[in-house]
């Protein structure tokens, strides 16, 4: 795994991407989204490995919002989630630059 964070850097991420195409939720996926539902866990932040607690999160009505490391656009999301009576806040940050924006926008987080 140093391996390849070495080699690819920033891209790191997404090689991940092309390995997840086949694989479906599983039970412990299933646990975590409902307890996210429950807010059991106030603020969920993922960096995609793979797609199966979006999945589960999708299945049961929730939208992950998807970071895209613009900090601009990003704000504009966070912003319009913090607006949603009783949000489940799940971010996902597919990249670096994602999450290095969340960093800078944690102030928005949770409100």
């Amino acid at each position: 795994m140093e391996t390849l964070i070495r080699r690819l850097g920033c891209h790191f991420l997404d090689v991940f991407k092309l390995i997840d195409s086949d694989m479906s939720p599983n039970s412990h996926h299933h646990w975590f989204a409902d307890n996210i539902i429950l807010k059991k866990f106030p603020v969920v932040i993922t960096t995609c490995i793979d797609v199966c607690l979006e999945t589960a999160l999708s299945q049961k009505g929730v939208t992950p919002i998807y970071l895209s490391g613009d900090i601009s656009k990003d704000k504009e999301l966070m912003e319009i989630q913090s607006h949603v009576v009783e949000p489940v806040h799940v971010f996902v940050a597919a990249s670096f630059a994602a999450i290095k924006v969340i960093t800078q926008l944690n102030n928005l987080i949770g409100k």
